[in-house]
């Protein structure tokens, strides 16, 4: 199909065209993601009930904000994280970095090299002969890759804060016959390899990708590149190549783990979490919806409290709507927790029901006419923790309430609020005058 007829059969191929040139930088996420979805994929990007693989993976971008992804997605970075887990014998040797272009010096490289850089894809040159290596061409390359933020076209925001550089690392030869390596990119759903696939004849600028199950059998379908003539072997190291791909995708919803394979060992290569940008269709497009169905979207997604030696950093998650889970409220007088505001169900049925901190029920409080919860409510795993925590948050404070999330075991923080319904709530009297009798009026004025 020519350019011409693949506008007319498809309009929003425009906008993907303007998006190669940075002039859609400037539109928000969610709307160019809709843009580029119907201009590649075809069709409306569902991101309310997402069902397929390229859906899904729109979601993931807007919602799965973990910051480890920022170092997994740096080719350079990622490098002792990934060796730390499966060995440094698997990860090709680096021997140096250069932040600039034109400050890249080969006179201690090895005769046969590989020069990348760090953030984007393509950009790569290899040196297989020092002695017809054009490097000022390398440089030149290298140098527009440096200056480009591989963030835009797509929204696969990890890269955006990347800090970009250019490293030297180990020249892995292609197998007797073929001019370039064969990539093998292991497909992981919530930790566990559903397929793989292969990308062959790149050098030759053919590219052919080939699908596997598991167990190396030919799976039907294409995704935006053509099958090869003859579907490549399984690598003899398969087996240690997809346990090591588990081992790194542990707890992510969906990851791509990359591996190269030289005379039976076998190298990592990179970490992608949106192949294709999401971007990319099938032929039958049944398997795009095979594919969504393998990834889980999380109920809750990000977030936490992490502590140092010296400093707690707070994140914000991402939570469902249809599976919003319970917002505890720990409101706290003078830094003492005194009271624990328990939400359910916020966008069905919702429930408030109030505690004690040692979780004992107080059926008489009452807030806006909201619903009690009809069963008994098990205290959460991290009550003490919440308490803990609450209690350092608000320290110095006449009156403060911090909530906190659950996402499965793992304790989120909400916000802090320091007027709770701006004082204005639908209590009864009682209630009131013993939350007032909380509030050391002293320690507002600066008089403790």
């Amino acid at each position: 199909m020519n350019k011409l007829a693949k506008v007319i059969h498809n309009p929003w191929s425009l906008y993907v065209f303007a998006s190669g040139f940075g002039l859609t930088d400037w539109i928000p996420d969610e709307p160019h993601l809709r843009a580029m979805y119907r201009g590649t994929v075809g069709g409306k990007l569902d991101l309310q009930n997402p069902k397929t693989y390229n859906e899904k993976l729109q979601w993931l971008k807007i919602h799965d904000r973990n910051p480890l992804y920022n170092t997994l997605v740096d080719k350079y970075r990622v490098k002792p994280w990934v060796a730390e887990r499966i060995g440094e014998e698997h990860v090709t040797k680096t021997y140096a970095m250069w932040e600039n272009a034109e400050d890249i010096d080969i006179t201690d490289l090895p005769e046969r090299f590989v020069l990348k850089t760090n953030h984007d894809s393509g950009g790569v040159a290899i040196c297989s002969d020092r002695n017809t290596f054009d490097l000022d061409a390398a440089k030149k390359k290298l140098a527009k890759h440096l200056k480009t933020n591989y963030f835009w076209r797509t929204r696969e925001w990890p890269y955006k804060d990347v800090k970009p550089c250019i490293f030297a690392e180990e020249y892995l030869y292609p197998a007797e016959g073929k001019s370039d390596l064969t990539d093998y990119k292991i497909m992981c759903f919530d930790g566990r390899v559903r397929c793989e696939f292969t990308c062959t004849d790149r050098a030759e600028g053919g590219l052919r990708v080939d699908f596997f199950d598991p167990e190396w059998n030919h799976l039907p379908f294409t995704r935006h590149y053509p099958n090869a003539d003859v579907p490549p072997e399984a690598p003899s190291s398969l087996k240690q190549m997809v346990t090591d791909a588990e081992l790194l995708s542990k707890e992510i919803p969906f990851v791509r783990a990359d591996f190269y394979e030289v005379a039976g060992q076998y190298y990592f290569g990179e970490l992608t979490f949106f192949p294709g940008g999401g971007f990319e269709e099938f032929d039958p497009s049944s398997w795009d919806e095979t594919l969504g169905s393998w990834i889980k979207l999380p109920n809750s997604i990000g977030g936490g409290c992490f502590l140092g030696e010296s400093s707690m950093l707070l994140v914000h998650g991402n939570v469902r709507p249809e599976s919003c889970p319970a917002d505890y409220k720990v409101s706290c007088f003078n830094g003492e927790p005194k009271l624990i505001e328990v939400h359910r169900g916020r966008f069905s049925d919702h429930t408030c029901d109030y505690f004690t901190p040692s979780w004992e029920p107080l059926p008489d409080i009452e807030w806006a006419g909201i619903p009690k919860s009809k069963g008994e409510i098990a205290a959460p795993s991290r009550l003490q923790e919440m308490l803990d925590y609450s209690l350092v948050l608000t320290e110095g404070f006449p009156e403060m309430r911090a909530d906190w999330y659950l996402a499965g075991d793992r304790l989120i923080f909400g916000e802090l609020t320091l007027f709770n319904d701006a004082g204005f709530g639908v209590i009864d009297d009682d209630t009131d005058s013993l939350l007032g009798s909380f509030i050391d009026l002293d320690l507002a004025y600066g008089n403790k």
